[in-house]
């Protein structure tokens, strides 16, 4: 983005002409909501119930007008003040948000009328850039069901007083592809960020001019409204994390407790997150040793990462009252069976990796109750090594590569499993109870994979079909099949891993993708990257 953008956004004034922002639309209850700093959701169906005050300046009229101007049938605002001093640097971070496409795929949307979790979109990517001045403009390509492909024109720009952003339609959606319902530059959502008093008001705007059609109006404006909320609810308050490596021991107890009282203190935490929310609510244990071969050979340092690790983790969550995710394996089992395992049937695992990680499970049962354990397999992502990006690279170097074809299981990308997380945490913390259709997440075991089951070899063949389609491997190269034996591998591995997803499915309310699509999705991201 141009200096002269940044600047801009760098350099916002205060906007003390005007008394309030908001016009009677707006209750005085809302309003004292958003001075507590709650976020605000109004449901508000016409034009004539916007709350924004015309006058205020140059941008903001223009929003109202393009919104009055589009004549939308549903219409939602979605509104939030923040406090300069503690978040001086917004402007920046929510240019980044906006303009961050690719993190548009992780936000989970969640429908009442199917009482299911999906992805809002399933894919986005900029298919092209154009800067004028302090505007720029992004073309963007989403996949969200049940519209199919969207194509948007996304327009972000600013004056001295503001930070606007605005996207439409560019092409005609059909729903279920089945019902023309929405036609070009008929939906829209818009940001607008401004100053008043001490405060950045964050207000979020999104409306769409569709026919009400007999026996699916209600379907399609809770689809429209419930996007328009989730994706302004996302920007505004984007999950705050802390992401650790290896600074972190989780062999020391006293290491462990350090980091987490030095939270409070140090600057984790995004600086719009009140100070006494500062603390942990939730960690999700990732780490492991994950060498099933060496494993064999390094029992001790094995236990430590994968049992007591865990068991240190486990009781600093109890003692500071966070809820645990822990990620697990399917090398619990003992791979012998010919059908999907269940949460609940026998562990039996054949090597250490597998015993030290069974380990680590059963002491966290043992520690505490507010954890959920989800056992995944065959994981592959964008950072680091792992067998996608090692297949890939074997294939562009040699004329043909030998894999193992009977050993079955269902590979995992880590964008699926990654979504699965924000999942649960997000239904756990918006959780109305323990009973009905809003309660809490029951604590516990689950499994998750992509869906559907493979070998290794039949892995390897999709992933070379992939890598040529998309340019990923440039030289030909021959798979070929082998045995387990031919192979040659030091340490028996499960023969068949593939893990039961029911449960997860039905407790999230999830649609779970075919390991061939994301496989696909992972191979033509920008963020592929092979040489690792």
């Amino acid at each position: 983005m141009k200096r002269k953008f940044l600047l801009l956004l760098l350099n916002l004034i205060f906007v003390s002409v005007f008394a309030s922002p908001f016009n009677e639309k707006l209750s005085d209850e809302e309003y004292t909501s958003l001075q507590n700093g709650e976020l605000l959701i109004r449901n508000i169906n016409h034009k004539k119930n916007i709350s924004l005050k015309k006058g205020l300046f140059s941008i903001s009229d223009e929003m109202i007008k393009i919104f009055n101007d589009l004549n939308p049938k549903y219409l939602a605002e979605v509104i939030q003040f923040k406090n300069i001093e503690e978040n001086p640097d917004l402007p920046q971070k929510l240019e980044e948000i906006l303009n961050n496409i690719s993190e548009y795929t992780g936000i989970p949307y969640y429908s009442e009328r199917a009482e299911k979790w999906y992805n809002l979109y399933d894919s986005a990517e900029i298919t092209e850039t154009i800067e004028s001045g302090d505007s720029k403009i992004l073309k963007v390509r989403l996949e969200m069901a049940p519209f199919g492909t969207v194509d948007e024109t996304i327009e972000i720009k600013s004056d001295e007083n503001t930070f606007f952003y605005i996207a439409e339609n560019d092409n005609k959606l059909r729903f279920d592809d089945a019902i023309d319902c929405v036609w070009p530059q008929k939906m829209k959502i818009s940001i607008l960020l401004f100053q008043y008093e001490d405060n950045w008001v964050l207000y979020g705007i999104g409306g769409v001019n569709a026919p009400r059609i007999p026996f699916f109006t209600q379907r399609i404006q809770t689809s429209f409204i419930n996007r328009i909320k989730t994706f302004c609810s996302f920007i505004f308050q984007k999950l705050p994390f802390v992401g650790t490596d290896k600074e972190i021991d989780i062999t020391n107890p006293d290491a462990l407790e350090n980091f987490a009282n030095n939270i409070l203190t140090e600057s984790y935490f995004p600086s719009d997150l009140p100070h006494s929310e500062r603390r942990i609510t939730w960690i999700i244990n990732c780490s492991a040793y994950t060498n099933v071969e060496k494993a064999e050979e390094d029992v001790e340092l094995a236990e430590k990462l994968n049992a007591q690790g865990p068991l240190n983790i486990a009781r600093l969550a109890r003692k500071i009252g966070s809820k645990l995710i822990h990620i697990s394996t399917d090398y619990v089992f003992n791979g012998k069976g010919t059908e999907p395992y269940t949460e609940d049937m026998k562990k039996e695992p054949l090597g250490v990796y597998g015993k030290t990680k069974s380990q680590g499970e059963d002491a966290i049962q043992k520690e505490m109750n507010t954890y959920f354990i989800l056992r995944t397999a065959w994981l592959y992502g964008f950072d680091g090594k792992n067998f996608v990006y090692t297949m890939t690279n074997a294939m562009n170097k040699r004329d043909s590569v030998k894999v193992v074809a009977d050993q079955k299981g269902s590979p995992t990308c880590a964008v699926d499993l990654a979504q699965v997380i924000i999942k649960i945490i997000t239904k756990t913390d918006k959780a109305k109870g323990f009973f009905g259709k809003n309660s809490v997440p029951s604590f516990g075991v689950y499994h998750f994979t992509d869906e559907g089951e493979t070998t290794w070899y039949d892995f390897t063949q999709e992933i070379y079909r992939l890598g040529k389609k998309y340019g990923r491997i440039t030289s030909d190269c021959s798979v070929n099949p082998c045995t387990t034996e031919e192979y040659g591998a030091k340490v028996e591995r499960p023969a068949y891993s593939v893990l039961s997803k029911e449960k997860i499915a039905k407790e999230l309310k999830i649609k779970i993708p075919q390991w061939q699509v994301s496989l696909e999705k992972f191979i033509k991201s920008n963020r592929f990257v092979s040489e690792k």
